[in-house]
């Protein structure tokens, strides 16, 4: 049997910081936590999948 997944996903926000502001406290809540944060993007993971927000 052939599984098909994703490993990661970009997603385009028109402003990182209020995207970062909502995103936090639910990306912890379905057990991601924040791995780099800069000023063009901000990258979740939870071990075996990753959120960029652009």
């Amino acid at each position: 049997m052939i599984r098909v997944g994703f490993s990661h996903l970009d997603y385009n926000v028109s402003d990182l910081k209020k995207a970062v502001g909502f995103y936090d406290p639910l990306m912890e809540f379905l057990g991601f936590s924040k791995e780099v944060e800069r000023r063009e993007w901000a990258l979740y993971g939870n071990g075996r999948m990753k959120l960029c927000l652009v």
